[in-house]
């Protein structure tokens, strides 16, 4: 049995065995899958790899299927937005509603986000594995502003001042990568601790992408 982490698995699966597009389980290995195998790895297949899914004729290894099947049992996930995510992106909500009205003469109102976000954790999975690129936490950001368009107070355009634009990582879009990282990680947790007894060809390591330092795992 070869030896393998649950994110390499994940990218056989997906990358090399493109089990997402292959004939349904039970169909033989045929030696057709090989000159499919070139022309669809260069495709970026969308976010639902289920459904939309074209067959392409060539079939998948017994385990790519059940990693698929594993991965597709995943639930949406309902993620809590902090305190800070949510006024954050209530100011920026009132800040667009305000040059809005200076700009259009019109009338604007600004709409509290949402407490929670529902996450598709299969589509973070797959995307993942088919690119072989973890989600990037963004573990170092960097916050740089510089001064933007000047916005006057009266109206002989004396007074006024200066917008700040942002031209470095966004905090709330930190705030989101860091929070799909995690749950991306707990996916992957997850996923090995339900096929780790199913697979006939490998057999799972305990190796587990990094978790960040909040996750307390």
């Amino acid at each position: 049995m070869k030896r393998v982490s649950i994110e390499q698995a994940l990218q056989w699966a997906y990358r090399d065995q493109m089990v997402h597009v292959a004939l349904p389980e039970g169909v033989p290995v045929e030696a057709s899958r090989t000159y499919a195998l070139p022309k669809l790895a260069s495709l970026d297949f969308g976010l639902d790899p289920v459904d939309s899914s074209p067959r392409s004729g060539f079939a998948a290894a017994p385990d790519a299927h059940i990693i698929h099947r594993a991965v597709m049992a995943l639930d949406p996930v309902e993620r809590r937005r902090s305190q800070e995510e949510i006024e954050m992106r209530y100011a920026r909500g009132l800040f667009d509603c305000e040059l809005r009205q200076e700009n259009n003469n019109a009338s604007w109102n600004a709409v509290r986000p949402d407490a929670s976000e529902v996450v598709h954790v299969r589509n973070l999975v797959f995307s993942s594995a088919f690119h072989r690129r973890r989600p990037d936490p963004i573990l170092e950001p960097i916050y740089l502003f510089e001064r933007g368009r000047r916005v006057f107070t009266d109206n002989t355009r004396r007074w006024g001042y200066h917008m700040l634009r942002s031209v470095g990582d966004d905090m709330v879009e930190v705030i989101v990568a860091r929070a799909h990282y995690s749950l991306w990680r707990a996916a992957l947790i997850r996923l090995r601790e339900r096929i780790i007894e199913q697979l006939r060809a490998h057999r799972l390591t305990e190796e587990l992408p990094f978790g960040l330092e909040n996750e307390g795992t």
